[in-house]
């Protein structure tokens, strides 16, 4: 797991707890419309609350919730996580069920059932505001098109390259876009002006969402698996593809950094 997807899970867990706490709180006060709560339910509420938040939080990484890139999440994305919430109330029930045997205090029905549908609408309420925030970062970012705007893949010395020729060559006919580089040190930081969007597997979402119409794979050293990647990304987001010269040609120099091409066998086949 990279620095960057480390601190998005750590968010999205801080979150998850809070809608949790909060949800089950509404659910009791909802349900008995005073507060303090009567007891013995002001009692119950702590036990319930604790273990509804770790069960639902324990759930979540074990379904791969928060594996998944929630800023460029879909419907269907929102459906899994929907199951997963099915799931998760049908095991806080559970837990409600098993307190009530342990306590002699059940927790009601209508709390539980209140309490997971106000969790679920927070979790996926997060997500998807989440995902608008993406795209409305993108939307302003997308420059005006006066030729091909273009996603360097690899913000190294061979995509700095790159850009540097598009800007002032002015003879490949594209517009560098911004970067995409799998260093998480270099996300959200600019080169040359241009932004480090993120990772490259979040190539096909950043691409369909800011309008590109080609990838350039700036990295000469890179082996075939990487590069055969790189090409299944970008015919799920429909751009064209082009590479620069590998490294044995760049450093023979019988060809520049700016002699772009597309991708061939060998490059794919390389160790």
């Amino acid at each position: 797991m990279t620095r960057v997807t480390a601190n998005r899970t750590r968010v999205l867990v801080g979150a998850d707890v809070m809608l949790s706490l909060i949800a089950s709180l509404l659910a009791y006060v909802a349900r008995f419309e005073v507060w303090p709560l009567p007891s013995p339910h002001g009692e119950m509420l702590a036990q319930y609350t604790s273990i509804a938040c770790l069960v639902r939080i324990l759930i979540f990484y074990a379904t791969g919730a928060y594996s998944q890139v929630w800023r460029y999440a879909s419907v269907r994305e929102a459906i899994q996580l929907i199951y997963t919430g099915a799931f998760v109330t049908l095991l806080t029930a559970i837990v409600g069920r098993l307190l009530a045997l342990a306590t002699g205090t059940a927790v009601p029905w209508s709390v539980l059932l209140l309490d997971a549908a106000l969790f679920m609408a927070g979790a996926i309420g997060v997500r998807i505001l989440s995902r608008a925030h993406r795209q409305s970062v993108l939307g302003r970012l997308k420059p005006a098109r006066h030729g091909r705007q273009t996603l360097i893949i690899g913000a190294g010395s061979a995509g700095q390259l790159v850009a540097r020729e598009m800007v002032e060559g002015g003879r490949t006919g594209m517009v560098p876009f911004g970067f995409l580089d799998d260093d998480p040190t270099l996300h959200g930081k600019r080169i040359l002006g241009l932004p480090v969007l993120g990772h490259t597997s979040e190539m096909v979402d950043i691409a369909k969402a800011s309008g590109v119409d080609m990838i350039v794979i700036a990295t000469p050293s890179a082996p075939g698996s990487f590069l055969r990647k790189i090409i299944q990304l970008a015919r799920e987001a429909g751009v064209e593809a082009r590479t620069v010269p590998g490294l044995d040609d760049l450093l023979s120099g019988r060809v520049s950094i700016s002699a772009l091409r597309q991708v061939q066998i060998g490059d794919l086949l390389r160790r």
